[in-house]
C-alpha cells in the first residue's frame, strides 16, 4: 500500500547496541510508524537520510506499529 507523510529520525536506545537514529513516517499527528527494509537493522537510516524532513510518499506494508518498506519517492507529494 501507499501511504503519505513526512520522514523523522528518532534517536533511540540509548546505551545499548540497538542505540541509534531510527526512521519513522509521520502520517499524522497521532500516527507514526517505525519504517524498516527488508533483511536490515532498523536503525541502519543511510537509505532514508536524504528524505529527513521531507514529505513523501512511501509504499509498504504496515505490521503492528512498524512499516516495511518497499520504495520511497517525494517528487510531486
Amino acid at each position: 500500500m501507499k501511504y503519505e507523510g513526512f520522514i523523522r529520525f528518532v534517536h533511540e536506545m540509548e546505551g545499548t547496541k540497538s542505540e541509534g537514529d531510527y526512521a519513522y513516517l509521520e502520517v499524522d499527528e497521532n500516527t507514526r510508524y517505525r519504517l524498516y527494509r527488508a533483511g536490515k537493522m532498523a536503525a541502519d537510516s543511510d537509505f532514508l537520510r536524504p528524505y529527513e524532513d521531507m514529505q513523501v510518499s512511501v509504499e509498504g506494508e504496515i505490521e503492528e506499529e512498524s512499516m516495511c518498506i518497499n520504495s520511497v519517492n517525494n517528487e510531486q507529494v
